[in-house]
Parts: structure tokens; C-alpha cells; sequence
């Protein structure tokens, strides 16, 4: 027997809502479970709004899947508690949560698969999934360059075509004629799915960006003495996030991002989607052992303190008013309070590894839950989220890492009068409704950029170097495995299989911003 949860005035929990919306033959996805029975605990009827809830929601569903992004106008229009409604508006992706997804190309169909992880294994890889991680990021970016203008063939031109290592090996180049090459770069050779082929790269003086050993580069060059003679070498052709999304067709991004799918439908119909906007604010090197660290935050909050009251305040005053007024609430530009980004290390120097420098680290995460305290429509209303660094106690030195543990982190977690705290781990993907904003918390990068650059940088090397890297390639870890390692089995949630609409790199370094332009172009 299963009970109907809308004929009872029983406190509904996920489960509940869940089998409401189940036997309706929907499906409740867990991040608009959540929203939703935030929202309706703090209702005195919770029951009554559920059948209002259903008739909104079927005609924006494209899908049987109900998703956070579904519910956000639906959220705002049933209750007018802003923290509500900012809860529901950002979440958090980590490379731990199960189930995952990753976008495959197959290169012999040219079409593009999503596959479900439903099983986290971070058990050290065997020899055979290493290709297997290889192969995927390998046949992807030729994927890219399969839709990429200059290599797709077309109706006034053939493109250019791509030989495998397979076809070169003892073949000479002809006078005047080079060949095009794409591999990956490994102790002087360059390997594709065929096979590999020795690369002479000593014509080369300088390249366009960072080239590496692992890089995966598109090479134009000489066959001659049996191997290739590079003439010039680039990362494959970046393309954007909207001409991704365009290459792979509609069904792809329902099946990976129903959110963003959802987004991109609204935008189709015309649907206002204003209230879809937000505010990040990244503090890096928060090392709260250290003096001057507490007086720069109680600046930072103190000054968002009134812009936060204001906007609370204001929001809800026009918000109360548009409705009265007859507005259709889902359709008002809703506040968004500002998300704080943390970023470790949160001491100076590693103490976690005995007792007492253990209790020393949870008093300074008291300290910091007392410092927002403070400030109480930012510690309200503002949400929180802790990315840690090299100090903290979840350094393993294999990338990525999980989130500081609550043991160490009670005293800011567990603050009376802090709420909204997320323990991220390092990278994570920050969403502001569809918008994907990675976080990467990797100080020395730029240096270990440096270091394993094969070649000099063409013109002044630099973090837009290390950013268009990182696009190019495709993958937040794209440095050799013995300068960064990756744990193999979790390498697909490192890659950037669809570009996010921001990365947000803990570099060290006094703040700077980059964007990148479609097919590589710099915008400004």
C-alpha cells in the first residue's frame, strides 16, 4: 500500500515527495527534491501546494525528469523567503557524486554518446583503464575537430585531412606537400589510436601556447626518415560553449544537462529567465592563522553587509508589490544574495597531522564562522562555499579532492547563526541555476606550467596561457601525470566535455580575467 502524500498534513520529506510525483509518472531529481522540501517544511499546509506545484510544472516538462531548474519560478512564486529561494538557485557538482555522467565520441559513427556512472571507483587504476581514460579524451577533441570548419569537409572544400600514425610509418612526404597529424605527445612520439609515429620537433623555436609531454596537439609537418618533422604545432581549435552545445544536437545535452536543456527550451519560447542571475565573490589564501586575514574578511563582509540588506529588503518590497499588482511572480527578477568562495589553505602551514595541531585547525574554523557571524544579513542570506588547498586535511596529492571533513569544520558548519555553508571539494562546478562556474584551487600552476613546457611560449607566457591550456585541451588536468597526478578512473570528471561558463583558478595571484572566444579567438 502506498500512501498519498497530498491526502495527509504529515511533514513531507524527499521520500514523500518523491512517491507523490513517482505516481504521477514523474521523476524528482534529487537537487529539486531537496529545494522543494526546504520550501515546504517551513509551510503550515505543505500538502495543499502540491497539486498547485504539478499543474506549473507540466507545461514547461519536456521529459518525465523534474529538474531544479523546473521548479526555481515555481519555488519564488509559492513562497517569499529569499533564502528559500537562493538555496534553490545554486548547487554543487563534485567529482565524488554518483550518479555521473560523461559525453563519448565515436569516431567510426561520428555521433557523440552519454554514459551513466553509477558506481564511484577511485580504486588505483590497472593497466588497461589507463587507454581507456586516453582514448576517451583522444577521440572527444576529434570529435571537436571533426566539426571544426577547417577539418570538416564541405561543399567548396575538402578540409584538411588528418593521417594516422598508422599510414605514415616509412612514408615520405612529397615535395611541397605537408601532412596534418593529431596525438598525443609522449617521450618523443606522437601517438593516436593506431599506433605512433618518432616526432622531430628541433625546427620548432618557440609555440603559440604551453606544449607538453601528454598535451594532445594537432601537428603539421614533414614525414621523412621515417618519422615526422614538425613545422608548426597547436592545441586543437577551441570551440565555445554554444557551438558545442550546437554540435551535439539537442538530444545530447537533454540526456547530460537536463538543467541547462531546460534553460535553452526557455529561451526558445521566449521565457524571461532575468531572475537567473547572480553575484560570486573568491577569497583566496584564507589563512586564518594569520593576522591580517581576519581584519580583510570582516572588510570584505562588512562591505557587502548593506548591499545584501538592501537587496533582501528591496526584493521582497517590490516583489510583494508585483504580485499585489497583479505580476505573474515567476516572471520577477528575483535578488540573488552573493555566493562567497573560500578558498584553502585556511592555515599556513599543514597542522592537521597531530592532536593538537588538529584542535588548533577546528578553533580556526570557529573563528571564521564567528568573523561571518557578524554580519548578519550576509551570514543569513550569502552562501558559503569551502574549497580547500594544499594545507588542508584532504591533501593526498592525487587531484581531485574531497571536501574538508566536518570533524575539522563543526565550528563553521555548525554556527547558530551562519547558515548556507558547502564543504566543495577541489575542483568542483559551482551552478548558478544552468551556468557551470568550475572551481580549481591549484596555486602553483602557472610555475608547473612553466616547468614542463617542451618549448618556449611564443610572445609573454602567463595565466591566459595556462586558461586557454586547459580549454584547448579540454581538461582541468592536462599537465603530465607525474607533475599532476589524476586518479585515472575519476580523469572524465576533470574534462570539460561541454566548456563551463567560467573557470574560476586559485592561481595565487592577484586577480585577472580571460574569455576565450569561439574557435580560439581572443575576445577581450
Amino acid at each position: 500500500h502506498i500512501m498519498d502524500v497530498s491526502m495527509t498534513d504529515a511533514p513531507l520529506n524527499i521520500q514523500d515527495l518523491s512517491k507523490y510525483f513517482k505516481r504521477r509518472g514523474l521523476t524528482l531529481s534529487g537537487d529539486a527534491a531537496c529545494a522543494l522540501e526546504n520550501v515546504l517544511a517551513r509551510e503550515s499546509d505543505p500538502t495543499s501546494h502540491l497539486p498547485q506545484i504539478l499543474t506549473l510544472l507540466r507545461p514547461t516538462l519536456t521529459s518525465s525528469t523534474i529538474s531544479l531548474t523546473h521548479l526555481t519560478p515555481i519555488i519564488a512564486s509559492l513562497t517569499s523567503s529569499l533564502t528559500d529561494y537562493t538555496t534553490s538557485s545554486t548547487s554543487l557538482i563534485t567529482p565524488f557524486d554518483v550518479p555521473s555522467k560523461k559525453i563519448v565520441y565515436h569516431p567510426e559513427r561520428k555521433a557523440h554518446q552519454v554514459i551513466t556512472i553509477n558506481k564511484l571507483d577511485i580504486t588505483p587504476a590497472d593497466v588497461s583503464s589507463k587507454p581507456s581514460a586516453w582514448l576517451e579524451r583522444y577521440n572527444n577533441l576529434l570529435g571537436r575537430l571533426h566539426s571544426n570548419d577547417y577539418f570538416r569537409p564541405s561543399t567548396v572544400s575538402k578540409g584538411i585531412e588528418l593521417v594516422k600514425t598508422c599510414s605514415a610509418v616509412g612514408r615520405e612526404s612529397s615535395t611541397g606537400n605537408n601532412v596534418f597529424m593529431f596525438g598525443l605527445l609522449n617521450e618523443g612520439n606522437l601517438e593516436d589510436d593506431t599506433g605512433s609515429v618518432a616526432i622531430d620537433l628541433r625546427n620548432l623555436d618557440t609555440t603559440q601556447g604551453y606544449v607538453f609531454e601528454s598535451c594532445f596537439v594537432v601537428v603539421e609537418g614533414i614525414l621523412e626518415n621515417g618519422g615526422l618533422t614538425a613545422v608548426e604545432i597547436h592545441h586543437p581549435p577551441f570551440s565555445s560553449r554554444e557551438q558545442v552545445v550546437k554540435n551535439y544536437g539537442k538530444d545530447i545535452i537533454h540526456s547530460y544537462d537536463d538543467e541547462y536543456f531546460t534553460y535553452l527550451n526557455n529561451e526558445t519560447l521566449n521565457i524571461d529567465t532575468r531572475h537567473e542571475e547572480g553575484t560570486v565573490i573568491v577569497l583566496q589564501g584564507v589563512e586564518m592563522d594569520r593576522e591580517e586575514t581576519s581584519s580583510r574578511l570582516r572588510k570584505v563582509f562588512s562591505g557587502f553587509e548593506d548591499v545584501v540588506k538592501w537587496g533582501v529588503t528591496e526584493d521582497l518590497r517590490s516583489f510583494n508589490k508585483f504580485v499585489e499588482e497583479g505580476g505573474v511572480s515567476e516572471n520577477f527578477a528575483r535578488y540573488q544574495p552573493p555566493v562567497f568562495v573560500l578558498m584553502g589553505s585556511f592555515t599556513s602551514t599543514s597542522l592537521t597531522h597531530t592532536s593538537s595541531g588538529t584542535r588548533l585547525y577546528k578553533h580556526y574554523m570557529s573563528v571564521l564562522g564567528d568573523i561571518i557571524s557578524e554580519h548578519s544579513y550576509v551570514s543569513t542570506h550569502g552562501k558559503f562555499v569551502i574549497v580547500p588547498g594544499s594545507n588542508d586535511p584532504v591533501n593526498t596529492g592525487v587531484l581531485p579532492w574531497r571536501g574538508i571533513p566536518n570533524f575539522f569544520t563543526k565550528g563553521l558548519t555548525e554556527h547558530s547563526k551562519v547558515d548556507n555553508v558547502h564543504l566543495a571539494s577541489n575542483p568542483c562546478v559551482l551552478k548558478l541555476f544552468h551556468r557551470p562556474c568550475v572551481i580549481f584551487n591549484k596555486p602553483d600552476i602557472l610555475t608547473l606550467f612553466r616547468r614542463s613546457a617542451i618549448l618556449p611560449v611564443e610572445g609573454e607566457d602567463g595565466f591566459k596561457h595556462v586558461f586557454k591550456c586547459i580549454l584547448d585541451q579540454g581538461h582541468l588536468c592536462p599537465l603530465p601525470a607525474r607533475v599532476m597526478p589524476c586518479v585515472v578512473n575519476l580523469s572524465y570528471t576533470m574534462r570539460l566535455d561541454i566548456p563551463p561558463t567560467a573557470i574560476i583558478l586559485g592561481a595565487g595571484e592577484e586577480g585577472d580575467s580571460f574569455k576565450y572566444g569561439n574557435e580560439g579567438e581572443e575576445e577581450g
